[in-house]
């Protein structure tokens, strides 16, 4: 009896200890996450395009290597439940353009309602959290800020530790707080808001997103960075040249004084007394944000951007960088109905069985170089630079699995990086990290090398870039040739006479509306400026080519009519007013400056011409459209062509105003 006994204490004892080890288990791994979930896993592969070598450009002195990552999941998915907790910040502009108008709507079949920007991000924001409402898991954080020019509101996240009926609780504070949102001053500052966003995500050890509302780029905050610096750049006093190597540490960054113009670079710096490009796509406060932006890329954290309303495609992809250097990416709804649509599939990714936080890691430090190599990272990679110079990051979207549907597809990221001498260059110390399905962290060594050759064919480059046609000045020539532009360069070590001379040349013209390019003979069609392509193909088949950019002015713009009523409780777009001489030229909105003057209270005017009422005042207003300076070309400052103004008369809604003001 003692022995029965003794071995169902035992088996009692078992049991316990099984339990124990159970519940253990759940906190290490949750149960959700099955057999097969647990099991999935990803390889990758970091190859050049080109293993055979890249040529050195003999006009830029370095070449430009292309490099993919490729993706390669394995396993497959039983259960799409979500294990993994997240941080969610929704950041909000509340700059002062946030007003403008985003969407409108008929109420009662008859009211006509104009929807503006904030309006709709709160009211889309309302149906998001509303959609995650139904899908958060314990440990899920949520948090919101609200910005213009610097911080207005903070919420912070709710604790870590709290279960669904809590978290939702909090969900439904910050939505009122969103809700409650009041457009501030004009200026905003992303740099501010999104470091407030670093901060607040901490140590966290959930995945992390940021769903940012905005509807313009940053204009406020500090007048400079600081970076590292070391890589290949441009002299500042020098069209077509060869770049230079810098390397120099806490190097001041500053804006072009006309760093607006399609022509010129946005942003410089100072090294051994010269002056150097640093950015051709990026001003300090664009600079700012995007080391703001890698900052969260280095910890994993997903930026989500929407920007609301009409953007010029330079804006466009401004902002869809900022998203794509944390694997994320940004949406530009155009209606509410849109805006709403995008949060949903926003919703709908968070929440998926994914493989998260992928990420390929270069130490830039850790490479073998042939003799006097350099490596740098170019102004338009795919791959974002540390502040300190010392990673390349390039961070991967996330790899979605679904139940029953096998193993996914290869995904594949390439990036650039620049190489100034001939040789092999090898990167040692090259990891992909991600966080599994099963909420883990992984890492796989990538190692690579990159082939750089000595260019034995001839170069191409023009000899006196940027050009120009200036319609104002011979509006019955609206062409030029740039045959006679086009020179050779020979490789190094050899005369012009000792190589064998390309005959047979290909011209393109990036925009076709601008100007038109035919055997090297440039035909002017619309404002703006477009790059001019030549290439060649030397006796080995490979195409060399050169670019330049061509700039084209008008000969002269104005309005159809002196005066034009405005109807209120609508928008009216005066860009489809103007007349454009030559008859038949195009022009587009992104050339223009628009402006209001007189009683300005009384109607805005956005980017495209588009004017609308604010408030209920009547009255008149003076509207000017002019061509930007970077598309002025040698004007006539007497009589000047490049502006057209009229007047708006806005008429009262209400009762009628009697005595000498019933014209309105």
């Amino acid at each position: 009896m003692k022995g029965k006994k003794d071995f169902s204490l035992l088996l009692i004892n078992f049991n316990i200890l099984l339990i124990a080890l159970l519940v253990l288990g759940q906190v290490w791994y949750p149960l959700t996450a099955d057999a097969a979930t647990s099991s999935a896993s990803l390889d990758v592969k970091v190859e050049p395009t080109k293993p055979e070598g890249y040529l050195i450009d003999l006009n830029t002195g370095v070449v430009t290597a292309e490099i993919n990552t490729g993706i390669l999941p394995q396993g497959v998915l039983d259960s799409e439940t979500r294990v993994t907790p997240m941080d969610v910040i929704f950041m909000v502009d509340v700059s002062l353009s946030m007003s403008g108008t985003f969407d409108h709507e008929w109420k009662n079949g008859w009211l006509f309602h104009v929807v503006n920007k904030l309006e709709g991000a709160q009211r889309a924001s309302n149906n998001l959290i509303n959609q995650l409402k139904e899908t958060t898991i314990d440990g899920d954080r949520f948090a919101m800020i609200s910005f213009h020019n610097g911080l207005q509101e903070v919420q912070p996240f709710n604790t870590s530790n709290q279960n669904k009926n809590a978290i939702n609780t909090h969900l439904d504070s910050i939505n009122n707080r969103i809700q409650g949102l009041k457009v501030s001053t004009k200026w905003s500052n992303f740099q501010a808001a999104l470091d407030k966003a670093n901060t607040m995500f901490g140590d966290s050890k959930n995945v992390k997103y940021i769903i940012f509302f905005t509807d313009g780029l940053p204009n406020a905050g500090v007048q400079t960075v600081q970076r590292n610096i070391d890589g290949m750049y441009e002299p500042k006093w020098c069209i077509n040249c060869k770049k230079e190597y810098v390397k120099q540490d806490y190097t001041t960054i500053t804006n072009h004084l006309l760093g607006h113009s399609p022509f010129l670079h946005r942003s410089e710096f100072w090294y051994n007394g010269k002056e150097y490009k640093y950015s051709y796509k990026y001003n300090v406060y664009d600079l700012a944000a995007f080391d703001a932006v890698s900052s969260l890329a280095s910890k994993n954290i997903k930026l989500y951007s929407i920007g609301l309303g009409k953007w010029m495609d330079f804006d466009k992809e401004i902002l869809s960088e900022f998203s794509k250097a944390t694997g994320a990416n940004s949406y530009n709804p155009q209606t509410l109905d849109q805006l709403t649509s995008k949060l949903s599939h926003i919703s709908e990714t968070i929440n998926e069985a994914a493989m998260k936080e992928i990420q390929l890691k270069i130490n830039l430090k850790d490479v073998s170089t042939p003799d006097g190599g350099h490596i740098g990272i170019p102004d338009d990679s795919s791959a974002t630079e540390t502040k300190d110079g010392h990673y390349a990051l390039v961070s991967i979207p996330d790899i979605k699995y679904k139940a029953g549907e096998g193993t996914p597809s290869e995904l594949n990221k390439l990036f650039t990086m620049e190489f100034d001498k001939a040789g092999e260059y090898t990167f040692h110390d090259v990891k992909l990290t991600y966080t599994d399905l099963a909420g883990r962290k992984q890492s796989i060594d990538a190692p690579f090398t990159i082939k750089v050759i000595d260019n034995e064919s001839f170069g191409l480059k023009f000899k006196n870039p940027p050009y120009a046609i200036n319609v104002y000045k011979n509006p019955s020539n609206l062409t030029l040739d740039l045959n006679s532009e086009v020179e050779v360069v020979p490789p190094v070590g050899l005369e012009i006479e000792e190589i064998e001379m390309p005959t047979d040349f290909t011209w393109t013209s990036s925009n076709e509306k601008i100007a038109v390019v035919n055997e090297g003979i440039v035909t002017a069609k619309g404002v703006g400026t477009t790059k001019i392509t030549v290439e060649a193909k030397d006796k080995k088949g490979n195409i060399v080519k050169a670019e330049t950019l061509v700039k084209v002015n008008l000969e002269g713009i104005s309005f159809g009519k002196t005066i034009y009523e405005y109807t209120p409780g609508s928008t009216k777009n005066m860009f489809n007013e103007l007349k454009v001489k030559p008859n038949g030229f195009n022009i587009s909105p992104d050339v223009l400056t628009w402006t209001v003057t007189g009683e300005n209270s009384i109607i805005t005017v956005d980017d495209f011409g588009n004017i609308e009422q604010r408030g209920l005042v009547s009255g008149f207003v003076v509207l000017t459209a002019e061509l930007k300076d970077e598309y002025k070309i040698d004007g006539d400052p007497v009589t000047p062509h490049d502006k057209a103004t009229t007047l708006i008369k806005i008429n009262k809604t209400d009762n009628a105003i009697g005595g000498p003001l019933q014209e309105w």
